[in-house]
């Protein structure tokens, strides 16, 4: 296989997996904010989201 071929194909594998880390990334962040508002809200209304790394960790208002 010539050497620009292979470069291609290995410049698209690259492309490939950052847009399906970004859209992992994209997919926690608002997977986080649903669970966080929605969820938490009718879950523990006497809790406010806390702005942590953890779904659904929340401080007493």
């Amino acid at each position: 296989m010539p050497a620009y071929i292979v470069g291609f194909f290995s410049s698209i594998q690259t492309l490939l997996y950052y847009i399906i880390l970004y859209y992992i990334i994209l997919y926690y962040i608002i997977l986080y904010y649903i669970l966080n508002y929605k969820v938490g809200d009718c879950l523990f209304p006497h809790y406010q989201p806390a702005f942590s790394f953890f779904p659904l960790s929340a401080t007493r208002v």
